[in-house]
């Protein structure tokens, strides 16, 4: 991970979010760790599960908000929903939450909001009570609130805008999707498993800017005049100036991909009939029953190819404990990184990592190993390994 350019010796891996409130900045990755101009804190103290905030442990963090009008932090773990002061000190528990329910951190109007699951809920912060206030039917994974103080929110199929009397109001329909930022107040750019998209607010159309590409989830960020989207494919730059002919270059893609009807058609005859004869060629090489059945036992009896499962992920993992990543993994199995995490929950691929890792350098520093070999083992630099100590909790 890089902070302005710098290389970060630790976190190395997140899965939760990259925020900046003025000229503080946090990193969300289970623990929590704090940039500031006078330094840094790392807030994680249970490798690899989660962080204390002032003494009191809140469980894996992925997320936080600071809200500037009332001083305070509020932070989602997958505990609950918790508020601190601005100093990050006494935080408390407003909303707890049942595990893998994703929660989202809209910010405040009268009251600050948030989303558990696929209900709204608002806390007030002239009393401290929790009032639920809206729902839909499906899981909310992502939302922003816009300076005019419109909201936004997605789910893995449909983006909602919030009106004067319902607040998950539908205005745009998705595949599998996950991810959404916002480039300006009159447009969004939406992440998913199948492409990028850019959405306008006031025209309420959708335009498709990179189609067929994966990309992660909470992997977008723009700062001056520049969209940073990752992807399994890596990072992908783009010029917010250029964004539009980028979108019509698209469009004529899209055009001369259709080709005159009676082209496609004559394509479409053809390909029908060698479909056709090929199946009467293999119809004619069949003939005997007997041969037909020999080929079917045949198929029937051959061995099944084992199914990917957690122990077979997990061994990969400490075979190549100082390489693996979520990328290693799905080029080995030739799955994708949806199927990595709904195979590992409730844990999450860079927390086994870093926990094999981590017990790794306990055991070799028992042994008395040197520096290098555990460096060259586990992954780890060997600042880092100096200081883990052979009684830390992992």
């Amino acid at each position: 991970m890089y902070y302005k350019g710098a290389r970060l010796e630790s976190p190395t891996y997140t899965d939760g979010y990259i925020r900046e409130f003025g000229d503080t900045a946090f990193v969300c990755y289970g623990g929590l760790f704090m940039i500031t101009p006078s330094g840094s804190r790392n807030f994680l103290s249970v490798v690899p599960y989660g962080g204390y905030i002032d003494s009191v442990y809140i469980g894996y963090l992925d997320d936080i908000y600071f809200d500037a009008p009332h001083g305070v932090y509020f932070l989602s773990t997958n505990t609950g929903v918790y508020i601190a002061d601005q100093q990050l000190k006494h935080p408390r528990l407003i909303q707890d939450i049942e595990r893998g329910d994703p929660v989202v951190l809209l910010g405040s109007k009268e009251s600050f909001l948030f989303t558990r699951a696929n209900r709204l809920y608002a806390y007030s912060f002239e009393n401290g009570q929790i009032s639920a206030e809206d729902s839909t039917t499906e899981r909310i994974l992502g939302g922003v609130k816009l300076s005019n103080r419109l909201l936004y929110t997605l789910s893995s199929s449909t983006l909602y805008y919030s009106t004067t009397s319902h607040f998950f109001e539908p205005v745009a329909k998705f595949t599998d999707v996950h991810t959404l930022w916002a480039i300006s107040e009159k447009e969004l750019i939406i992440a998913g498993n199948q492409g990028l998209y850019l959405y306008n607010t006031e025209s309420r159309t959708t335009s498709p800017v990179i189609q067929g590409v994966e990309f992660n989830k909470r992997a977008l960020y723009a700062d001056h005049d520049r969209l940073y989207a990752g992807s399994v494919n890596g990072l992908y730059t783009i010029d917010l100036k250029q964004i539009h002919r980028l979108i019509n270059r698209n469009k004529v893609d899209d055009r001369q991909m259709q080709g005159p009807f009676w082209l496609i058609t004559g394509i479409a005859i053809i390909v029908l009939f060698g479909f056709l004869w090929i199946i009467f060629r293999l119809k004619r090489r069949l003939n005997s029953a007997e041969q037909l059945i020999s080929e079917v036992r045949a198929r029937t009896d051959a061995p099944e190819e084992k199914k990917l499962d957690r122990e077979m992920i997990a061994q990969f993992i400490r075979s190549n404990l100082s390489t693996a990543s979520i990328k290693s993994i799905n080029e080995h199995f030739g799955s994708n990184t949806n199927q990595i995490y709904s195979m590992l929950e409730p844990d999450k691929p860079g927390t086994i990592i870093q926990a094999l890792r981590m017990e790794l350098v306990i055991d070799m520093k028992k042994r008395g190993e040197s520096l290098a070999d555990i460096a060259e083992a586990t992954g780890f630099s060997q600042s880092y390994i100096k200081k883990i100590k052979v009684g830390d909790k992992i």
